[in-house]
């Protein structure tokens, strides 16, 4: 299968996810998802799944919750998880990619919460991931576990004691 697009969404219909599977208090309007409570975990998930691919999003997080480590970013998960997340650890700024068991972590200079993010994950040979706010860029990656065949895979906005506005989303599924 040759690669293509999957799905694509700038939000614009106030009902686009009103099937879609979701956790928290998200609302679409005037072309963004909007998660507002900053408390436990939110995602939105799209209808949809893919074994390998490459997601984009644009994301503005804007209130950090005063739980554990608060989040935003984007995921593919099912039995195994592989995410790309901006979160903040006291006060200490990171940029995190996460995949439940090799986890690649660097510092990040750009502004969080406040400036908007593009995050890039790819899930082709390893789990790639590509951030950047302004000037500020920054790169993670992982492996794959040895012999790892992927499952199918939800794609997700997600996050994690944080409230967040998604401008948009894309979805490319790719070939092995």
């Amino acid at each position: 299968m040759a690669d293509h697009r999957v799905f694509w969404s700038s939000f614009d219909d106030p009902h686009e996810a009103d099937a879609w599977m979701k956790a928290g208090t998200w609302s679409l309007a005037t072309g963004a998802a909007v998660q507002s409570s900053t408390t436990g975990s939110a995602y939105l998930r799209l209808p949809m799944l893919v074994q390998r691919a490459y997601v984009a999003a644009g994301v503005t997080p804007m209130t950090l919750g005063v739980g554990m480590a608060p989040a935003v970013g984007i995921r593919v998960r099912d039995t195994h998880e592989y995410g790309c997340a901006i979160f903040k650890m006291g006060t200490v700024q990171s940029v995190a990619e996460t995949d439940q068991t090799d986890n690649d972590i660097g510092g990040w200079a750009g502004t969080y919460p406040g400036a908007s993010l593009g995050i890039g994950q790819s899930l082709v040979g390893a789990n790639n991931c590509s951030f950047a706010s302004g000037a500020a860029m920054g790169t993670r990656q992982s492996n794959y576990a040895g012999g790892t065949t992927l499952p199918s895979g939800y794609v997700e906005l997600s996050m994690q004691n944080a409230s967040a506005s998604y401008a948009y989303v894309f979805v490319v599924e790719t070939t092995p």
